[in-house]
């Protein structure tokens, strides 16, 4: 997978985040933690991403199961850019544990299980993750022909499941 994938899926990941309260500092928890997840992400920085994904799990405590989840997922990709399977890992298992249905936490374990050479378990995470890719997909086209759908954020999680799609065929691809 290139850096360049990576930094698209977490770039899509952050632009879907929505506003919430937080306890410490709930201004920040809204557009200011996109705007810096985004920053981080132009700059192709993982240190930055992966301290602004920890202050956003630190500090957005009242944000809901998929935002937290969307942190945790950048949080494995910043680990996985640094070379730190095992973190991803850790992270994106915390990731699935929180939201299931986030298909990019399920495609960075798969992506951290092949980091450790562990081939066959990588297979199983993939073969999850290319289902609920299916998935979400499905709903995120019915929610499209809803009338009043959020066309800009429906467009967004298509965006983000097509990078997905091609990051899991790559990932297959270097497990043959």
């Amino acid at each position: 997978m290139t850096r360049s994938t990576r930094m698209a899926i977490a770039a899509a990941t952050i632009a879907m985040i929505s506003s919430t309260v937080a306890a410490k500092d709930p201004a920040w928890c809204g557009e200011d933690a996109i705007r810096d997840g985004t920053a981080a992400i132009i700059a192709r920085d993982s240190a930055g991403l992966e301290a602004i994904s920890r202050r956003y799990l630190s500090q957005c405590k009242e944000a809901d199961s998929k935002d937290r989840a969307s942190a945790l997922e950048n949080l494995a990709i910043a680990l996985d850019m640094r070379g730190d399977a095992r973190g991803s890992l850790r992270e994106s298992i915390k990731c699935i544990e929180t939201s299931y249905r986030m298909p990019g936490c399920h495609v960075q374990k798969a992506m951290a299980h092949l980091a450790l050479s562990e081939k066959s378990k990588a297979r199983v995470a993939l073969d999850i993750a290319d289902s609920v890719i299916s998935q979400q997909w499905d709903l995120a086209m019915a929610s499209a022909e809803k009338p009043g759908a959020d066309k800009v954020l429906i467009d967004a999680e298509l965006n983000k499941l097509t990078s997905l799609i091609q990051l899991s065929a790559r990932v297959r691809k270097d497990l043959q």
